[in-house]
């Protein structure tokens, strides 16, 4: 107990630290460095590896938004602090493997961000675990946004919704939207806008408002509604930069780029495009990369095709880098070979369940064995107990019958005495005066 309760206090200084950081105003990218840098020294002075895993988690999670190589480096740690304590700690190694999936999905090593969640997902159900199995769900879903795989991403955060629906509201509202970010790339209008105004209105989602007004503002240009695209966009920018939201402050300036394009004000397009394509390039975001040289390469095929070319080039390698052939086959091996242990794990269940159902009707038949038996025997004995009722009922009327035989002797036996008497009493009576005579 000595030993949890600085633990525990540091861990909540932790948390106060990560808040402060990601719902700061001023926007300021190095006073967010000396935050971190001050949990740094930190973790360098710590000599509890519960301390050390604390530390790295918060750390890892503050430079997902900004710096992935450091996010990355951060939840390494994580998790190989975390895979020595696995078998005292299970869950603190399925969280540690969730969070680094992020980091390898925004830099788009699928294989390895999809890897780590199976094994976090497997974890979090063999514990029963129903936060770490619905944020496993949910990460498995971004994953699959990532890799442009909509309808497979919304069945995972179908699954993480249903849990934390009913179990937590703050990891719902992250639910909703993603959910909101795969049916606006479906061009399923209605429910994108569902989900992102359901989140707008959510009091419990911490994160900022820039991703659904990304969201709506992406919807609006879909159907041509500029001005309001624009508003949309223009109500996004102040949140992604005060929660420093790269990727997202990336997909709101490509998308702005894209509006002045549609009025014809190239250099304005360039201007946004160009701040799109830098804030992706930081963050190391390989979909934001792609989305931003597409627009400059198209932008500059007009008068400078060298420069076009440039942004062309970078564009298909970072497709190669995301979806290259090798890339989807490994990932297609993994899928079917997590499908497969699902499948395995569904089949275990089944049978289980068939065993239980088997063992409950052989119980319920010998439970009615049982109540037979009792009845069966129950009867018997009732039967043994009307012969003896009936022998005694026999023996009762037979001792009444002798009774009223006895008495009518008796009652017959005592009218004869008495008329012997009367006639003896007559014959006297007769006698005496006879006798006088």
């Amino acid at each position: 107990m000595k030993h949890l309760r600085p633990l525990f206090l540091f861990t909540s200084f932790l948390v106060a630290q990560y808040f402060a950081i990601s719902q700061s105003n001023t926007g300021e990218r190095q006073s967010i460095i000396r935050s971190l840098d001050s949990l740094k020294q930190q973790l360098a002075l710590a000599t509890d590896d519960s301390v050390k895993i604390q530390i790295s988690k918060w750390i890892g999670f503050a430079y997902e938004s900004f710096s992935i190589d450091s996010a990355l480096k951060y939840d390494s740690a994580f998790v190989l602090l975390s895979r020595t304590r696995q078998n005292k700690y299970p869950l603190e190694y399925s969280n540690a493997l969730a969070s680094i999936s992020t980091a390898y999905a925004t830099k788009g090593k699928f294989v390895e961000a999809l890897d780590a969640l199976f094994k976090a997902l497997s974890i979090a159900k063999e514990n029963n675990d129903a936060w770490n199995t619905a944020r496993a769900y949910r990460r498995i879903g971004f994953v699959y946004l990532q890799m442009e795989n909509y309808r497979k991403a919304i069945q995972f955060c179908d699954l993480a919704l249903q849990i934390d629906a009913t179990t937590n509201n703050s990891s719902a509202a992250i639910d909703r939207i993603f959910l909101a970010k795969m049916y606006e790339k479906l061009n399923i209008s209605d429910s994108a806008v569902y989900y992102a105004e359901k989140t707008l209105q959510d009091k419990t989602f911490s994160f900022g408002n820039h991703e659904p007004y990304r969201i709506l503002g992406d919807i609006a240009f879909k159907e041509s509604n500029f001005a309001e695209a624009m508003a949309f966009y223009r109500k996004g920018i102040p949140s992604s930069l005060a929660y420093n939201d790269l990727t997202t402050n990336s997909e709101i300036n490509a998308g702005i780029a894209r509006l002045f394009i549609q009025s014809n004000r190239l250099d304005s397009a360039k201007y946004y495009a160009d701040v799109a394509f830098k804030a992706a390039t930081e963050v190391s975001y390989k979909n934001g990369i792609i989305t931003a040289s597409k627009v400059l390469a198209e932008l500059y095929s007009m008068n400078q095709p060298a420069r076009a070319l440039e942004y062309y080039k970078i564009m298909m390698a970072a497709k190669d880098s995301l979806f290259g052939t090798a890339n989807m086959e490994i990932i297609q091996s993994l899928v079917d070979r997590e499908d497969a242990r699902q499948r395995e794990a569904e089949a275990a269940a089944q049978a289980y369940r068939d065993r239980l159902s088997w063992i409950a009707v052989l119980a319920g038949l010998a439970v009615l064995l049982v109540i037979a038996l009792i009845l069966f025997r129950s009867n018997r004995q009732k039967k043994k107990v009307n012969l003896i009722l009936n022998d005694q009922k026999q023996q009762i009327e037979k001792t009444l019958n002798n009774l009223k035989s006895t008495q009518s002797q008796l009652i017959q036996s005592e009218k004869m005495a008495s008329l012997g008497e009367l006639t003896a009493g007559i014959a006297h009576e007769i006698q005496n005066p006879l006798n006088f005579v």
